[in-house]
Order: structure tokens, then C-alpha cells, then sequence
């Protein structure tokens, strides 16, 4: 099946902070992007993409990526951002793709139907982006229609799409995600999260 939608899954970070690669810390019987990528593929709105970056083969090799477009960022380094950028100018070339729905690799609560939500939510609404918020944050998953695609291509640095949004509240509704800001970058995060499982 081919959507109107992309999913932009980020997973190139090189995980400095928690000292490994945490693409590949188990999770649920799995690896914590692999557990992604089945909730992505779940909820069957979009096809995808999934940007790697820092131990780019290694991942691959672990990893079931059927029906999934990989890209290689070289430049992973240059932060979310870069990464936002570099699969956003795959996507365009497609002109079939309406709008993209930006997901991070290491948010262990996303589930399948929050997914299907942040496509409903834009359905019966006139807002052109749809983030959802966390507890006193809002962040990805985040939805965002073709008109600011262009926008989002001049992205710098390592703070995402948040200061595009904030500049474009006028434009945007939320959706609940309150165990959202939950995600692994350092060791305390992944003692949490065993303990927990």
C-alpha cells in the first residue's frame, strides 16, 4: 500500500551520552528502535522512512526492515535537525506525499494508536501541524502538512522543529502524549526502563 503520508522515523544519533548505540538496547523483547518501527508499521498511515546515521551497518544488520526506506545520513552529526532535513529531501521528491509525521527511534511509550490519533486529530481540524504534548513539553511524534515542508528544510542544530512551532501556533493543534518527554539518553533512563519491564 502506498500513502499520502511519510513517516520520518529519526535514528541516527550516535548516543554519546549513554555511552551505546541506543538503537540496539533490548526493549520488550526486541531493540528499542525495532519496537518503533513495529508501532509505526502498526498503525498503517504512512510509508516509511528511517534515517541512520552513526553505526549505520551494524543497525541494519540487527534490524527486520522490510518495506522500509533507509537513508544514510553521512552527516548525522549535525544533529536532529540535519536529520529532519536530510529525509525531508527524500520525501518532497514525491509529490504524492501530502504531509509528514516526524518520529523518534527512542520514545519507548509510542504506541501504534497515537499515531492513528495525530492522523485523526488532523482530519477533523484545520491546523496544518499536529505535535503532541507531554506533560510540560510538547515534541514528536509531530505532524506537519506540505506547506512548511519547505520551511523545515532550513532547520539547524539540535533542538528539532520545536522554535518552528512555537512560531507557528497559529497553525498548530496538540494532541496528549504525556509520557512522551520519557526517552532514553543516558544510563539512568535505561536502568528506568528495565526496571519498568
Amino acid at each position: 500500500m502506498r500513502f499520502k503520508s511519510a513517516i520520518l522515523v529519526l535514528a541516527a544519533g550516535g548516543s554519546e551520552r549513554l555511552g551505546r548505540p541506543k538503537q540496539l538496547v533490548q526493549f520488550n523483547k526486541d531493540t528499542l528502535l525495532q519496537y518503533a518501527l513495529n508501532q509505526v508499521k502498526s498503525a498503517r498511515v504512512g510509508d516509511i522512512f528511517l534515517v541512520l546515521g552513526a553505526n549505520a551497518e551494524i543497525i541494519t544488520d540487527r534490524h527486520i526492515l522490510t518495506d522500509i526506506n533507509v537513508l544514510i545520513n553521512d552527516d548525522w552529526k549535525s544533529g536532529i535537525a540535519g536529520s529532519i532535513t536530510f529525509g525531508l529531501n527524500h520525501i518532497i521528491k514525491d509529490n504524492r506525499y501530502e504531509k509528514v509525521i516526524i518520529v523518534l527511534a527512542d520514545q519507548p511509550k509510542l504506541k501504534a494508536t497515537h499515531l492513528k490519533d495525530l492522523i485523526r486529530k488532523y482530519k477533523k481540524s484545520e491546523a496544518s501541524i499536529i505535535v503532541s504534548k507531554y506533560e510540560d513539553e510538547f515534541g514528536p511524534p509531530s505532524l506537519f502538512t506540505r506547506q512548511h515542508f519547505i520551511s523545515l528544510l532550513e532547520l539547524k542544530g539540535d533542538q528539532g522543529a520545536k522554535e518552528f512551532v512555537k512560531n507557528n501556533l497559529d497553525k498548530t493543534e496538540f494532541i496528549d502524549f504525556p509520557e512522551g518527554n520519557y526517552d532514553i539518553n543516558e544510563a539512568q533512563d535505561l536502568r528506568y526502563l528495565i526496571e519498568e519491564n
